[in-house]
């Protein structure tokens, strides 16, 4: 069971999570160019365990959802016209090499253009960097905080473990780690280039949150 696996669970509520996942698509979707026309015959690919698929089909679009790898799906001939790897999924990559087979799987699923989320790593204060910022999931016998902690790897100051924690009370009740690294903007609008994308879009105004979290991410839209 992943970390994600255990909070979904644990709210047990559906439409609670489909609710709060139609409004972080809308926040996804209003960041895209004004150009671009995103109207309910688009289809979408949602990689990631975060309940985006559910929001996007709320919202009335065609939506297939992948937990983690679409590579079977690009394996399989399937595109889509947008893509959506929210989360800061490109930082989830032991190398550079991996993060750029990423935006290159991401250029070949999507014929429209891919929405993306990343952190502001060249200016994060030293606490930031270590630590998320806390969030208190409530239950109906008790609230339980969820914690996230980067451990950096000492070798490699761009590699870090993240270790996520859900505690009730005195009790450990979920423990999990991923390996990540980071995306720079201006890394990410390389890579992006390198495979072919016509434009690249960092949203100044709003931000992400993903689900049960108060850490914000900056929204990258790509053009292909």
């Amino acid at each position: 069971m992943t970390y994600e696996e255990f909070i979904f669970d644990t709210v047990g509520n559906d439409n609670q999570l489909v609710e709060s996942s139609e409004v972080k698509v809308k926040t996804l979707l209003n960041a895209a160019p004004t150009a671009q026309v995103i109207d309910k015959s688009s289809s979408f690919l949602n990689i990631g365990q975060n309940f985006l698929g559910h929001g996007l089909r709320k919202l009335g679009y065609n939506c297939v959802d992948v937990q983690s790898d679409p590579g079977q799906l690009l394996a399989s001939g399937k595109s889509f016209d947008f893509v959506i790897a929210a989360d800061e999924w490109l930082t989830m990559a032991e190398t550079e090499d991996d993060q750029r087979d990423k935006l290159n799987m991401l250029s070949k699923l999507a014929h429209k253009g891919a929405f993306t989320t990343i952190k502001d790593y060249k200016n994060m204060s030293y606490n930031q960097r270590v630590f998320y910022e806390p969030f208190q999931l409530k239950s109906a016998d008790g609230d339980i905080v969820l914690l996230k902690h980067r451990i950096w790897n000492t070798a490699d100051r761009q590699v870090w473990q993240e270790q996520s924690y859900a505690i009730k009370k005195d009790k450990l009740l979920f423990t999990s780690s991923v390996n990540k690294r980071t995306m720079y903007f201006k890394q990410l609008a390389k890579f992006a280039s390198d495979v072919g994308s016509k434009n690249f879009q960092v949203e100044k105004k709003m931000m992400y949150k993903s689900l049960f979290s108060k850490n914000q991410d900056y929204i990258v839209y790509i053009s292909f």
